[in-house]
């Protein structure tokens, strides 16, 4: 991550605040965000008691004067480092969703491929099957089978 600043009203050329890997960082638990003088630390941002968030925290002096403007630069790998920092290493379905990602479909293949039928029960099965059709297109479905649809009668049974 790199902080830095530009003179805006004549060219006072960059000036950088501080720029830090954050993957040396880690996730600090202190509940008063005690930082000692030119460190940077990462702690837990909270908004009315529940966690929100990563806040990145550093001392230094500085002496500016006139007009800024500022510059943040996350590169790929600090912001997937925060992310894995605020949602850890699994995604789970309820974090896919909220959010809206999909899977791809190599994805889906790929974890398709992990599943083993022998540790599954036969209602988890079902479950599966009706979840499939439940997204699935009516356009998809063959006209065929409505059409040769058989009546069902309920099995009597002798007293």
């Amino acid at each position: 991550m790199e902080i830095t600043a530009h003179g805006w009203n004549r060219n006072m050329g960059n000036t950088e605040f501080v720029q830090v890997d954050l993957s040396d960082l880690k996730l600090s638990k202190v509940q008063n965000k005690y930082l000692p003088w030119n460190k940077v630390g990462l702690f837990p941002a909270s908004r009315h008691g529940a966690f929100s968030g990563v806040e990145v925290h550093w001392g230094k002096e500085l002496k500016m004067t006139g007009n800024y403007r500022m510059k943040i630069r996350l590169t790929r790998s600090d912001i997937l480092y925060l992310f894995r920092t605020v949602f850890g290493d699994e995604l789970s379905v309820s974090l896919i969703e909220e959010h809206g990602f999909t899977a791809s479909s190599d994805l889906a293949k790929a974890i398709l491929k992990t599943v083993k039928l022998t540790d599954l029960t036969l209602g988890e099965l079902i479950e599966m099957n009706t979840q499939t059709d439940k997204t699935a297109r009516p356009s998809d479905a063959a006209p065929e089978a409505k059409e040769n649809k058989l009546p069902t009668n309920e099995f009597r049974r002798r007293y």
